[in-house]
């Protein structure tokens, strides 16, 4: 294997351990503010492939993590912490960290009158 390909990967592996550690200090403080990671010991990925005719889907586009409120069944606000390798298009990038909570909203059902 050529010495630049073999660096690549090294390099590839190093960012993964730095945003590891990242996402794991994010699970401590988080969880000493009540919110607990939703997956335990998993990352959150979206598109990965193991398919022949998609080798640049082979790599994670983002690696995250989901938290809810330890007390409540139903997790609202959901917190979310992702750090991007690549844009939609898999095009590579630095990257990006991204954090964000999403509430959701329970909507009032209205019948007509009959």
């Amino acid at each position: 294997m050529k010495e630049s390909i073999k660096n690549a990967f090294e390099c590839v592996g190093q960012v993964y351990e730095e945003v590891s550690l990242l996402l794991q200090d994010f699970d401590t403080s988080l969880t000493d503010d009540g919110f607990e990671c939703l997956h335990k010991t998993t990352i959150a990925t979206q598109d990965l492939s193991r398919n022949i005719d998609s080798p640049r889907r082979w790599l994670a586009r983002f690696a995250g993590r989901y938290y809810g409120l330890i007390e409540q069944e139903v997790k609202n606000p959901l917190l979310f912490v992702n750090v991007m390798f690549a844009d939609a298009n898999q095009q590579a990038m630095e990257p990006v960290l991204v954090l964000g909570w999403v509430r959701a909203f329970e909507q009032e059902k209205t019948f007509g009158s009959s």
